[in-house]
């Protein structure tokens, strides 16, 4: 049993315990969060693949420059989060509070960009229910439509993420202000930061949005990645453990230089999915698309979330969350693709007058 002064909860045997089930706690609430934005993009894939000329010419009317940099945003916002957790580990109070209110100024600056980029749609008449109009082809206005409907439910559902999250990181900063962070108690800053993870998630969440519907699928796929990923990539730098042959011990602490590379990786790949957003490759879009957001997710998975150090139950946990995401856009794209050939079968029913005599 713990004493009242004891980092470790009475309802825990260890503080590696603790530490554990906090991080799968994150992670089964990350889970959600990936269903949630999962379906969203399932839905944008399938009518993307229905109206794919309207979809192409509707997103033309994106501003990837707008896109790009609120991408960056959320990328040095989930390491600023990152370096406040390691602060906070080390016992540097000064660190701490310096981080976390740059990851508010980052948050910051993501939403006021969000506000000038919806302020630019609305003036072009790009809101379906509001002031819709369009002036393209007639023939791609329902498709245009969708694509438009789409991008505003799923970057304001990010916003709004994003919201939330600046209100729990004002309040994280408070208590920290307060000296209730320190090397002993980080786990509780690791659960508020991921309670905050509406912050930048997106959930799948998403600046990815604002370029996601962007150009092409490709850039799409790849920013949407990214920012599920930042969410996500705030709300943990979870020292976790590993138990080999039933003890249990930290996980080595990643060096700065570490983050700092990831962080220069993360760019350079954001930079050149802005690149390749600009480029025909044909039948290869959507493949360089995949290539590009599975590296990224997976470098701040591994690192900004220190899935590379934890469990296997954790792992686990985080596995079967993509593997189900997996299962409901192959069931659905199963279902689309093959509805046209179902009505190809013949029916007991059928009105067919060979059917009839039989």
């Amino acid at each position: 049993m713990s004493n009242a002064h004891s980092p470790v909860a009475h309802h825990f045997y260890t503080i590696e315990q603790q530490k554990e089930s906090a991080t799968i706690g994150m992670w089964l609430f990350l889970a959600t969060e990936i269903l949630l934005f999962g379906a969203l993009f399932t839905a944008y894939a399938v009518y993307r693949y229905k109206f794919s000329e309207a979809f192409m010419v509707a997103s033309s009317r994106m501003d990837w420059k707008m896109g790009g940099l609120n991408t960056l945003f959320l990328i040095v916002s989930s390491v600023t989060m990152v370096f406040a957790v390691s602060s906070a580990e080390k016992g540097r109070r000064g660190g701490l509070l310096g981080f976390l209110a740059a990851t508010g100024f980052f948050g910051t600056l993501f939403l006021v960009v969000k506000y000038f980029e919806y302020k630019h749609h609305y003036l072009d008449h790009d809101i379906p229910g509001l002031n819709f109009q369009w002036t393209g082809a007639p023939e791609l206005a329902n498709g245009a439509q969708i694509f438009f409907f789409l991008y505003f439910f799923m970057t304001g559902l990010h916003a709004l993420h994003m919201v939330v999250g600046l209100g729990l990181l004002i309040w994280i900063f408070i208590t920290a202000y307060q000296g209730k962070y320190s090397p002993s108690t980080t786990t509780r800053l690791r659960c508020s930061g991921c309670t905050g993870t509406s912050w930048t998630w997106s959930g799948f969440s998403f600046s990815p949005c604002s370029t996601c519907l962007g150009h092409t699928c490709r850039r799409a796929v790849a920013d949407i990645t990214e920012s599920e990923a930042t969410a996500m990539g705030q709300a943990t730098q979870q020292p976790a453990t590993h138990h080999a042959n039933g003890h249990s011990h930290a996980h080595p602490t990643i060096s700065p230089a570490t983050y700092l590379l990831v962080l220069a990786a993360l760019v350079i790949g954001t930079v050149v999915t802005v690149w390749t957003a600009s480029m025909d490759l044909g039948a290869f879009n959507t493949p360089v698309a995949l290539a590009i957001a599975i590296g990224k997710a997976t470098l701040i998975i591994l690192y900004f979330m220190h899935i590379r150090y934890s469990t296997w139950l954790t792992r686990t946990v985080v596995i079967g969350s993509f593997f189900f995401l997996i299962v409901l856009f192959g069931l659905t794209f199963a279902d689309y693709l093959t509805r046209e050939k179902t009505h190809e079968i013949p029916s007991l029913y059928s009105p067919d007058p060979i059917l009839k005599q039989q």
